[in-house]
C-alpha cells in the first residue's frame, strides 16, 4: 500500500468521525431544545417517600419522562413493574408495563420512558422491602457515544461498500474485504452489549472455562463472578445508558466474592480454543485494564480468530468465493463470533477444512503436500475438539484422488494415518458414552440418562428411527437455512418476516448463479451429502442420548447453529452453471457485503442499541 493510499484512507476515517460526531451532536442537541420548549421540564423530584402501593399515581400532572431515575435501597433482590398509561389527545390512552428489578448490591435504576405520560404506578408483592430514597424525571438529553459509535460504523460500512462498487473489485482480493467488515461489525456488537454473559447460548459456561484455563485454584473476583451468577445486572435490568455506567462501575471493583472453585490440572483437547479469548482476557489483566475492558478484549480475540480463518478459506478457494462471504456474514455467525462461544471455531474451521477438500477433489494441479495437508487436518482438528460430532468429515478424505498425492507410497500411508485419527478422535468421544453404564445425561437435571436411551434404542430401534426422521426432515430447512438458523441472536431475540427472506434470496442467488472456472464433481456430491446427513443424524442422537427425558418421543436441546458448519458444503453439491447471471460483477460485488450488512445492522439497532445504548 502506497503512502498516498495510506494518506486518502486517513483522511476518509477522519472525515467520517467528524461527519459522525456533528450528526450526533446535532440530535442530541435538537431534541433537548424540542423537549424544553415544548415540556418546559429538565430535572424534576417527584417522589420522596419510603415505601409505595401499586394503586397510587406518582404523578400529580401529565408530564413528559425521557428517563425515570430510582434511588432506593434493599437488603434482597425484588422484582417489580412500572406501569405507566400514555397521554395523547389524539388516540387513545394505552397501558405499558415494564419488568425491573431492584438489586441489593446497586441503589440506582434508570428506565427509558420517551413518552409523555399520565399516570405511573410501580407494583410488585414485595415493594413494602425496599426503601425509595427518591424519584427523578432526567429530561436531559446529551450527547450518545454509543450512537455515534453505531452512526460512525455505518457511515465506515457505505464507504467501504462505495469503494468496493467503483473499483470494480476482482474476487480474488474479496476475502480483504470479507475480513474488514466482518471485524467492524462484530466489533460493533461487543462495542454496544454490556459486558455480561446470559445473552448467547451458554456464554456463562465458556466463560468459566476461559477464566479457568490457566490454573488449578480460584478464588473469584467480583466481576469474573458476576459472569456466571448473573449477578449484580442481568440480562433483564440493564436498559439505559446509565445502567452500563453503573454496572460498569460495580463490576470493576477489586473485590474478591465468596466464590471458589477448581480448574484442571490438565487441559483435555477440547479446551484448546479457550486459549484465543484467554489470551485476550489475560493480557488485558496482565497491563491492568479494567475487567469490562479485559472481559471485551476476549471477545475480541474469538472475532479476530473468527476473521482470520474464513478470510484465508476465502482467499484459497477455487470454488463459490462470494457464496463464501455471504455465508461467513450471516447474521448468527457474527453474532456467535462476538461472544464467548465456540461455534466460531466449529463454523471457521468446517469451512477452511471443505474448502480446502474441495480444491483437492475439482483441481489437478492442487496437490496434496505437507502444507495443505497440516493445514487441513489442523482446521478440522480445531472444529472437532470442540464438538466431535463433525470428525467424520475426514472420511471424505479418503475420496482424494490418487494423482493428487506425491507418489502412491505417500498416498497410502497419509489415508491410513487419517483413518487412525478418526477412529481415534471418534474413540475418545463414544468409548465413555458406552463403557459407562451409570453415566447421566443433561448434568442440569431431569429425567435424563445415556445408558437409559440406548436401551430404549436397542429395544426399539424401528421406534427410534420414526422419532428422528421426523424430528431431523420436520426441521431440515429452518435449521439449516431458515429464521431459526441465519437470523438468530439466542436471548437477544432473532429476526423474521421480510428480512429473513431478503438475506436467504442472496445465499440462493450465489448458490446457483455464481460461476467459477471449475465446479465439484457429481461423483462428489454424493457422498458430500451422504457425510452431512450422517453428521446431522449424530447431532439429533447425540442431543437425544444426553438431553432428552428417557423414553421420549421428542428430541430435547437440538439448536439451529449446530448445522451452521454444514451450510457451505451442502450448498456446494448444488451449484449450477446452468442459470444465467445477467447482474454485472460491481453489482454482485455490492449485493454481497450490502444485504449482510444492512441485515446486521438494523439487527443491532433494535435489539442492542435501543435496548440498551439510550
Amino acid at each position: 500500500m502506497t503512502k498516498k493510499r495510506i494518506t486518502k484512507i486517513f483522511i476518509s476515517l477522519c472525515i467520517i468521525a467528524l461527519i459522525s460526531f456533528l450528526l450526533e451532536f446535532g440530535h442530541s442537541t435538537i431534541k433537548r431544545i424540542y423537549i424544553k420548549n415544548k415540556y418546559n421540564t429538565n430535572t424534576t423530584n417527584i417522589s420522596d417517600y419510603k415505601h409505595i402501593t401499586s394503586e397510587k399515581n406518582i404523578l400529580n400532572k401529565p408530564v413528559y419522562i425521557e428517563k425515570l431515575e430510582l434511588y432506593y435501597s434493599t437488603s434482597k433482590d425484588v422484582e417489580f413493574q412500572i406501569i405507566y398509561t400514555t397521554n395523547n389527545e389524539y388516540k387513545k390512552t394505552k397501558d405499558f408495563t415494564v419488568n425491573e428489578r431492584f438489586d441489593n448490591e446497586i441503589n440506582k435504576q434508570v428506565i427509558n420512558i420517551k413518552k409523555e405520560i399520565k399516570s405511573l404506578k410501580l407494583s410488585g408483592k414485595d415493594l413494602n422491602k425496599v426503601r425509595i430514597k427518591q424519584i427523578k424525571i432526567n429530561n436531559n438529553i446529551n450527547f450518545n457515544y454509543y450512537i455515534y459509535g453505531y452512526i460512525y460504523c455505518i457511515l465506515l460500512l457505505v464507504y467501504i461498500i462505495v469503494n468496493i462498487y467503483q473499483k470494480e473489485l476482482n474476487k480474488k482480493n474479496i476475502h480483504k474485504y470479507f475480513m474488514i467488515i466482518t471485524f467492524i461489525i462484530g466489533s460493533l456488537f461487543i462495542f454496544l452489549q454490556p459486558a455480561s454473559t446470559f445473552y448467547s447460548w451458554d456464554d456463562q459456561i465458556h466463560f468459566t472455562s476461559t477464566y479457568e484455563l490457566i490454573g488449578t485454584k480460584f478464588k473469584w473476583k467480583i466481576g469474573e463472578f458476576s459472569m456466571i451468577d448473573d449477578s449484580p445486572i442481568g440480562l433483564r435490568s440493564i436498559g439505559a445508558i446509565e445502567e452500563q455506567e453503573i454496572q460498569k462501575n460495580y463490576l470493576n471493583q477489586n473485590k474478591y466474592s465468596k466464590f471458589y472453585s477448581k480448574g484442571a490440572r490438565f487441559m483435555t483437547y477440547s479446551k484448546y480454543y479457550y486459549l484465543i479469548p484467554a489470551f485476550g482476557f489475560n493480557f488485558g489483566r496482565l497491563i491492568g485494564l479494567p475487567f469490562t475492558i479485559c472481559f471485551k478484549m476476549g471477545k475480541i480475540m474469538i472475532l479476530l480468530s473468527y476473521v482470520l480463518i474464513m478470510g484465508y478459506a476465502i482467499k484459497i478457494s477455487k470454488l463459490s468465493k462470494r457464496l463464501l462471504c455471504v455465508i461467513g456474514l450471516i447474521p448468527t455467525n457474527v453474532f456467535l463470533a462476538s461472544q464467548y462461544s465456540y461455534d466460531p471455531a466449529v463454523m471457521s474451521g468446517l469451512t477452511l477444512a471443505s474448502v480446502i477438500l474441495f480444491n483437492w477433489f475439482i483441481d489437478k494441479n492442487e496437490k496434496v503436500n505437507f502444507r495443505s495437508l497440516l493445514i487441513f487436518i489442523i482446521s478440522l482438528l480445531y472444529a472437532s475438539f470442540v464438538k466431535a460430532i463433525y470428525v467424520p468429515f475426514l472420511l471424505l478424505f479418503l475420496l482424494v484422488p490418487k494423482d493428487r498425492f506425491m507418489n502412491n507410497k505417500a498416498h497410502q500411508t497419509i489415508k491410513i494415518l487419517s483413518l487412525v485419527l478418526l477412529i481415534l478422535v471418534m474413540y475418545t468421544f463414544v468409548a465413555p458414552t458406552i463403557t459407562n453404564s451409570s453415566i447421566v445425561g443433561d448434568t442440569r437435571g431431569g429425567d435424563t440418562s445415556i445408558a437409559g436411551q440406548i436401551a430404549v434404542i436397542l429395544n426399539n430401534p424401528l421406534g427410534y428411527t420414526t422419532i428422528l426422521y421426523h424430528a431431523a426432515v420436520g426441521h431440515l430447512f429452518d435449521y439449516l437455512i431458515g429464521a431459526s438458523s441465519l437470523i438468530n441472536y439466542s436471548y437477544l431475540g432473532h429476526l423474521q418476516g421480510n428480512i429473513f427472506y431478503l438475506y436467504f434470496m442472496v445465499i440462493m442467488f450465489f448458490t446457483f448463479t455464481e460461476k467459477d472456472s471449475k465446479q465439484l464433481d457429481f461423483k462428489y456430491r454424493f457422498p458430500v451429502i451422504i457425510i452431512s446427513i450422517g453428521i446431522i443424524i449424530l447431532i439429533w442422537t447425540a442431543l437425544y442420548l444426553s438431553f432428552t427425558p428417557v423414553g421420549s418421543t421428542e428430541i430435547n436441546g437440538v439448536q439451529p447453529r449446530y448445522f451452521l458448519p454444514l451450510i457451505f458444503p451442502i450448498l456446494s453439491c448444488f451449484k449450477s452453471s446452468k442459470v444465467n447471471n445477467y447482474f454485472s460483477e460491481r453489482i454482485c460485488n455490492v449485493i454481497v457485503f450490502a444485504v449482510p450488512v444492512l441485515v446486521i445492522l438494523i439487527s443491532i439497532y433494535k435489539l442492542v442499541l435501543i435496548r440498551f445504548c439510550l
